[in-house]
């Protein structure tokens, strides 16, 4: 989804596309993600219900092409943002755990995450353009993939004030501390 530093545009098509999920793929959602070729497949939680899948019909029918699965791991960055994320991804393994228990089949299993899923929902709309780590060419492209992804998602870009705005703003305050 986003440029690393230094790449070029033209290795989207060699490096081609990732896809990130909630839960694993199913049988069928695994197979389509084959046939097509995603190069990597990235996913939240493990289905162990009908995940998989995707795993022997790779080695069966996909050997020659040089395709990713896993989960997600967020254990080798350090930044803040991460930090908030990965310890949300715990409780709600954690939680999942305790709900599999209870005999919920895993397709089921975001009916019961739905506090831990407001929470990682408000965690994404505090992101801003600085939590990217990209810097040099790609960030401007990656600015604008990260724009559309907040505004397909209904949250507000952020965007820098204008200096109109921020001189406003200090009047406005610098008057509201002298009452």
């Amino acid at each position: 989804m986003f440029y690393d530093d230094g790449a070029e545009d033209v290795d989207f098509l060699q490096r081609g596309a990732t896809i990130y999920t909630s839960l694993e793929p199913c049988p069928m959602c695994a197979t389509t993600i084959l046939v097509c070729r995603v190069k990597r497949t990235v996913f939240l939680l493990q289905d162990t219900t009908y995940g998989g899948v995707w795993v022997s019909a790779k080695n069966q029918y996909y050997q020659k092409y040089h395709l990713a699965y896993g989960q997600l791991n967020l254990s080798d960055a350090s930044s803040p943002f991460i930090l908030r994320a990965r310890n949300l991804h715990q409780a709600m393994s954690n939680r999942v755990e305790g709900v599999r228990k209870g005999k919920v089949i895993d397709t089921l299993i975001f009916d019961h995450l739905v506090e831990d899923l407001e929470t990682g929902f408000k965690l994404f709309c505090q992101l801003t353009p600085d939590d990217l780590t990209t810097r040099g060419d790609h960030n401007t492209t990656n600015r604008r993939t990260f724009d559309d992804l907040r505004r397909m998602c209904n949250v507000p870009t952020t965007r820098p004030a204008s200096r109109a705005a921020v001189h406003f703003a200090e009047v406005l305050v610098a008057g509201t501390c002298r009452r």
